[in-house]
């Protein structure tokens, strides 16, 4: 049986946001834009699904050993992934147009643009200019 509450409330704020031209996401689904083009081709009872992209992958060194507990952030948010022990991530990115940055210290930061990629293995090279050592004797 469907919900029919939900559907038309659904419609409703579609109807309401679409006529004031603003973006409004409700789960998952754009309900209205502010973005001309795209409300030019979606009529107040359309359904267009925003799709989130599953990317995961390992991160190594530069002897391919796995590196545990490097950063993974969506670049421009605060939304992000460690890895595992193994060097193993997995991360929720909003869209092909993301950029995954990865970071580890000692080691040189990698940004890598997702696309189409659903996995993305990183191999990190240590940062010399960040591993300088003072001895004192």
């Amino acid at each position: 049986m469907k919900n029919y509450f939900s559907e038309n409330l659904l419609k409703f704020l579609r109807l309401i946001f679409l006529t004031i031209g603003i973006l409004l996401l409700f789960s998952g689904t754009l309900v209205a834009s502010d973005d001309k083009d795209q409300l030019a081709g979606l009529d107040k009872n359309s359904n267009l699904s925003l799709q989130e992209i599953v990317v995961s992958g390992v991160v190594t060194d530069e002897s391919n050993l796995p590196l545990p507990g490097v950063n993974i952030v969506i670049k421009g948010t605060t939304a992000g992934a460690i890895t595992n022990v193994e060097g193993v991530y997995r991360i929720n990115v909003p869209n092909t147009s993301a950029v995954l940055v990865f970071s580890y210290v000692g080691y040189s930061t990698q940004e890598i643009a997702v696309g189409n990629q659903t996995t993305i293995n990183v191999s990190l090279v240590p940062d010399l200019t960040s591993l300088e050592v003072l001895f004192l004797i």
